[in-house]
This record gives structure tokens, C-alpha cells and sequence, in this order.
């Protein structure tokens, strides 16, 4: 098994194949697994017991209509709510230990998880798989300052630094971005070159549309980020891409 960045093309399934279960589910992720996908995204967050989730929101109210934050439940009353019966969100640990041949992005959601992260894949034997993204470069430089090994994709912060200043921080390899954010334009024809020229992978999210996907390889983008797996696939398949 290679390292995270070792493919030419990297497709990404956005917190797995939800056509039949919840978002950043085991469930979910399988799903995406069956589909011959082995680079998945999910996103990181505490609970009450100081437990690491797979969980993208600051509260359940979207996945189960309780208005109950994360970091103010225990784990094992997470495995008691109802949104359960559409999927099991895991650990950290579990997740990785689940699918040991899978690459994961990871995005933390909060800050000050850094350290344990680092710890949960030292102890499952995972730096090499996955790659750390956060809107927090703050979270980043914990990430960088602890393991400088473990990949990491640029916060907002190196972003715009690389954008409209052409000042790079070479301390992340990887690129992830909208095309727009907010009104602005943030993929563009000569963002993508200077990236090529400073060997930094640029990977775009969320495309949901079959001319979206074509458009962005045609461009020579490095991967995609979906909510819509089989779109992707078949997109990839038709331009004899690997997933």
C-alpha cells in the first residue's frame, strides 16, 4: 500500500455514498468502498467523553432533530439516538481500523484535537493514509508543529497568501478548494499553474454535476471531492481514469 499522494488522480467521496445511509457513517463509507472508491473525506469532532467522531455539524439538529451539541454528549448515548437506524458514526479509531486499505482526508472541525488525532493514528498505524484539512489554519499549525510528517492540505490563512500574494507555505502539499467561495472566484486557470510549478496537488470540492467533473479534468485539477459517487465514477471511467 503507498502513501496518500501516490495516485495521479484523486477521487474523493464526500462523507461516503449517502443514497442509503447517513453521512459519515461506517454504512456510508462501505457503500463507497463497494463502489471501487478508497479515497474518502470525512470530518472530525469531540463528544462530552472526549471521544473522536466522525460528525460535520456543531449539533444533531440536521441528522436527527435534536438540538443537542457534540462536545456536550457521551459517545456510547450518541449509539442511542434513533439517526442511528441510518447508520453507525464511529470513532476516529474505529474508522481506521474498519478500513485499514482506505485513504482518509480528514477535516477538523474544531480546534484543540490536533494532538489526540495525531495519537489515533500513530496508534492504528495511519499516518501514511491520510491527509488533515481544516477552515482553522490554526488547527493546521498544531498538526505541522506535532508531526510534520503527517500530510496536510492549506488552511484559508496559506490559501490566500498563495492566491493574491504568491506566497506559499510548502509546510502542506495539498490544495483544497471551492471554485467559488462567497461571490469569488477561487479556482483559476493560473492558481492551478503556479500550483503545478510548486508541485502542490489541487484538489476541488464539492462537484455534484457531470459537466462540472468534466470540465475540472479537462483542466487538469488533481481531484475531486462528490457528493454524487457513481456520477464521478462513470466520469472517470469515461477519461480511463483510475479511482
Amino acid at each position: 500500500m503507498g502513501g496518500f499522494l501516490d495516485k495521479n488522480f484523486h477521487a474523493f467521496v464526500h462523507r461516503g455514498d449517502t443514497s442509503t445511509f447517513r453521512e459519515n457513517t461506517i454504512e456510508a463509507f462501505k457503500d463507497s468502498e463497494n463502489l471501487g472508491f478508497n479515497y474518502l473525506e470525512t470530518d472530525l469532532r469531540e463528544t462530552k467523553d472526549n471521544k473522536i467522531v466522525t460528525l460535520h455539524d456543531e449539533d444533531l439538529e440536521r441528522v436527527c432533530g435534536k438540538k443537542i451539541k457534540i462536545n456536550e454528549i457521551n459517545f456510547e448515548e450518541l449509539n442511542k439516538l434513533n439517526f442511528y437506524k441510518l447508520g453507525h458514526t464511529p470513532t476516529l479509531y474505529e474508522l481506521l481500523e474498519e478500513f485499514p486499505s482506505s485513504f482518509f482526508n480528514l477535516d477538523l472541525k474544531i480546534p484543540k484535537i490536533g494532538k489526540t488525532v495525531l495519537k489515533i493514528l500513530r496508534e492504528t498505524n495511519a499516518e501514511e493514509r491520510v491527509c488533515i484539512g481544516s477552515f482553522n489554519s490554526k488547527n493546521l499549525d498544531e498538526v505541522q508543529y506535532l508531526n510534520p510528517r503527517v500530510l496536510t492540505s492549506m488552511g484559508i490563512r496559506d490559501i490566500v497568501k498563495l492566491k493574491f500574494l504568491n506566497l506559499p507555505n510548502l509546510k502542506s502539499k495539498i490544495v483544497q478548494i471551492p471554485e467559488t467561495w462567497k461571490g469569488l472566484k477561487v479556482l483559476s486557470e493560473s492558481l492551478l499553474k503556479r500550483c503545478k510549478l510548486l508541485n502542490l496537488k489541487v484538489h476541488v470540492w464539492t462537484i455534484n454535476e457531470e459537466k462540472d467533473m468534466q470540465r475540472l479534468i479537462d483542466l487538469g485539477v488533481d481531484g475531486i471531492m462528490t457528493d454524487e459517487p457513481e456520477m464521478l465514477k462513470n466520469v472517470l471511467i469515461k477519461n480511463s481514469i483510475d479511482l
